[in-house]
């Protein structure tokens, strides 16, 4: 059963508590959308949705899954994560554009992403220690309409999957690497694959 948003005044004033607490209802509707979107995909799916009602009905708009943020840093399993990821991927009926996972995946849940999300211009994937450097290259004939691409501590990486984003991706525009202390490539092969996107309007990043 879901809660109410706030408290009557009226119950509160007769338990003694403050009247101020603020109404989160009496927000406007898209400004609560706004608010609700900045937290982590997780929290959506497993607890806020059921709050009220108010918020339940915003979170069934396709809107509020155009941004998929999720960080596995709640004790879940790796299976637990990826099942509530196709959920949110689900919701967007399409029209994800952003995702950032951090800390699970898998190649099968990175091909859902990509056969779900033809509108996406924005992947980022940080401490995915099972998706594969051929995963990589599948899905990047699959995204034509990236912009940003972010890889932060991903094995298995090499400049054929580099190659093929640039290759696949004419509107890219933003690449970040952040490689581990402890690789399976070189230096000389990743600026090898970033030569290869032969884009002069690429901004390319390590950190």
């Amino acid at each position: 059963m879901m809660a109410s948003c706030s408290k009557p005044a009226k119950e509160l004033a007769e338990k003694g508590e403050s009247t101020m607490t603020p109404n989160w209802l009496a927000l406007p509707r898209d400004v609560t959308a706004n608010i609700l979107q900045r937290l982590d995909t997780f929290e959506i799916v497993t607890s806020v949705c059921r709050v009220c009602p108010l918020w339940w009905k915003i979170c069934k708009d396709p809107f509020m899954w155009r941004t998929v943020h999720m960080n596995n840093n709640y004790g879940n399993s790796s299976y637990n994560s990826e099942k509530v990821c196709r959920y949110a991927i689900d919701r967007s009926y399409g029209q994800l554009e952003d995702i950032n996972i951090q800390n699970f995946g898998s190649d099968d849940l990175l091909n859902y992403i990509a056969d779900s999300a033809g509108q996406l211009k924005r992947l980022r994937l940080a401490n995915c220690v099972d998706i594969s450097d051929k995963a990589l290259c599948q899905v990047a004939m699959k995204l034509p309409l990236l912009e940003e691409l972010g890889l932060s501590h991903i094995d298995y990486l090499s400049k054929d999957s580099l190659e093929a984003f640039g290759r696949s991706c004419p509107l890219l525009k933003v690449f970040k690497l952040n490689m581990p202390l402890v690789t399976f490539f070189t230096v000389d092969n990743v600026n090898d694959g970033v030569l290869l996107f032969q884009k002069p309007c690429l901004s390319y990043t390590t950190f």
